[in-house]
């Protein structure tokens, strides 16, 4: 569902090249390669991931470990109410800045 936000939120942004990330190693072969062999209650949302990212001019699609990107693992978590559906791009939750901070990216306080 992350990958489905990211495609939409590229597309509205106007973006003509993204690159989606995830943790899910199995998402990624469904995505870089045949969505046919991949967890059947993920392939319909996997497929409207692959549809909306062929509106892009380039769409790359990357693994990486959960420990690398501990910043999307803590949004991704279902235990973040104060996360779900809100724009915090320039005050993001308290839980969240540490995790930023960790990652060495900037963010906002």
């Amino acid at each position: 569902m992350a990958m489905l936000r990211g495609c939409k939120l590229g597309a509205t942004l106007g973006f003509s090249e993204v690159i989606l990330e995830s943790d899910s190693s199995k998402a990624i072969s469904c995505l870089s390669n045949s969505s046919e062999n991949g967890s059947w209650e993920a392939v319909p949302t996997l497929a409207r991931v692959k549809f909306l990212g062929e509106a892009f001019q380039n769409c790359f699609w990357s693994w990486v470990p959960r420990s690398a990107n501990m910043a999307a693992d803590a949004l991704s978590s279902r235990d973040c109410a104060e996360m779900c559906d809100v724009v915090w791009v320039d005050r993001p939750p308290s839980s969240l800045v540490f995790v930023l901070n960790n990652d060495v990216l900037p963010c906002p306080r």
